[in-house]
């Protein structure tokens, strides 16, 4: 019997623990198989021994994206961090345009070999459940700092982008295969731009966990004024 078209066509493989994101749905996914550690000797003329190639730590890197389903999707909450033994979701980015549906953006890995084939080797760290900020209907731009930060109002906003990144470090055993993987405190940036001509101060936000880190006013003789703020917060994932 031939095999069914579901079989060679359509998105497939979420990293994610829960398999899904309610109100949306898997656009792509694009996993990279690879090798963390590769060695080869040379000899005393200075040219490769092929015998002595050696490869470990199988490691597969996924991105994928994801799209709402219409005006009623919520905002997609993605949990961040080492989600299983040997599974660690990195960051999600959540872009916003003006004239489009929201695209969420999500990194990960997966350690296919461990040392000695043990169990134990394993991620041990934190994982950390991030809630987007979402635009009405799930269409155009959003307003990443929520409201928190001075300058253009929502509707002046015409593109944002809202990226939460885990830090996440990896250690290797005796011969090269992964040992253990740790993700600890989480860092969000975020960034807009709009048409005002309003003014946004670059540095901390009083009683608000963002501190703004740059804020450009460019002009034209033949457009808008134009604002695009960038801004990050920090956030402890114990």
């Amino acid at each position: 019997m031939a095999a069914s078209w579901k079989q060679y066509y359509g998105a497939k493989g979420s990293i994610l623990a829960s398999g899904g994101i309610d109100g949306w749905h898997l656009v792509s996914t694009s996993p990279t198989e690879s090798m963390a550690n590769t060695s080869i000797q040379k000899n005393e003329d200075g040219d490769f021994i092929t015998a002595s190639k050696k490869s470990s730590g199988k490691r597969l890197a996924i991105t994928e994206t994801w799209k709402p389903d219409g005006d009623t999707s919520g905002a997609p909450t993605v949990t961040i961090g080492d989600i299983n033994g040997t599974t660690a979701v990195e960051s999600a980015s959540l872009q916003c345009p003006g004239t489009d549906r929201p695209t969420l953006t999500i990194t990960g890995h997966v350690h296919e070999t461990t040392q000695d084939d043990n169990a134990s080797c394993r991620h041990i760290g934190d994982t950390i459940d991030y809630q987007f900020t979402m635009p009405d209907d799930a269409y155009g731009a959003a307003d990443p700092f929520g409201g928190d930060v001075t300058g253009a109002s929502a509707e002046e906003i015409t593109s944002s982008t809202e990226t939460a990144t885990i830090g996440h470090v990896d250690e290797y055993g005796r011969t090269g295969e992964f040992l253990v993987g740790c993700s600890r405190g989480l860092t969000v940036t975020a960034h807009y731009d709009a048409t005002t001509d309003n003014d946004c101060a670059v540095g901390d936000v009083k009683d608000k966990d963002w501190t703004i880190t740059s804020s450009a006013k460019p002009t034209t003789n033949e457009g808008m004024v134009k604002l695009s703020v960038d801004g990050t917060k920090y956030i402890p994932t114990t």
